[in-house]
């Protein structure tokens, strides 16, 4: 049996400091990931409103009647802006969570550990079947939200192509074109993002 090390005062007010910050840190990891799902939990439903609208309805008279008037398809062109910001929203609280994820555990976890001669903090680094799983169904939907929402800003992207917006419009070719600008940003962050989740555990 390995005998504790004794701690000074100043350790024990280091780690109480550690501590601290480790608690704020996470309740703000968790505020934050509430919001995110909040979020995305109310625009999923409006989605699916709207897509029971489209099958009572059908989207074939939908889109004729859309694309009578150029008010409504500036609507449907500001949908793709809406989706990507959503999404980037969303991505610059995942990247605030990583981040904070990793100094609880690569810097608070480290500083007490060194102090302690012990690991403490070790919830990144552990590995079990059941967190695998849990990690695997939660990146799964993130992915599918990432990908669904994507695909409905292509399908409007595509369905108006720019030379019918340039001989209609040019309000709406200017809503087009930054409909693309933001759609193709949203997708870089994407893949920033997976870039900075695979490297999550390099110091």
């Amino acid at each position: 049996m390995t005998k504790e090390k004794k701690l000074t005062d100043f350790e024990k007010e280091q780690i109480d400091v550690f501590l601290k910050e480790y608690e704020v840190l996470r309740d703000e990891i968790t505020k934050k990931e509430q919001r995110i799902q909040t979020v995305i939990s109310l625009y999923i439903a409006a989605l699916l409103g709207i897509a029971g609208y489209i099958i009572k309805e059908g989207i074939g008279e939908i889109l004729k009647n859309i694309d009578k008037s150029n008010f409504s398809i500036g609507i449907m062109l500001f949908i793709p802006i809406i989706n990507s910001i959503l999404l980037i929203y969303s991505m610059s609280f995942m990247y605030v969570i990583t981040a904070q994820a990793k100094y609880t555990t690569y810097v608070i976890g480290k500083e007490v550990s060194n102090i302690l001669n012990k690991e403490l903090l070790t919830w990144d680094k552990w590995d079990s079947y059941e967190k695998r799983a849990w990690r695997r169904a939660r990146s799964i939907c993130g992915f599918l939200v990432f990908i669904l929402l994507n695909l409905i800003s292509f399908a409007i992207l595509y369905h108006y192509p720019l030379i019918f917006l340039i001989q209609r419009n040019f309000i709406l070719f200017c809503i087009w074109i930054t409909s693309c600008i933001v759609f193709i940003y949203c997708i870089y962050s994407g893949v920033e993002f997976l870039k900075i989740s695979k490297k999550f555990h390099e110091e």
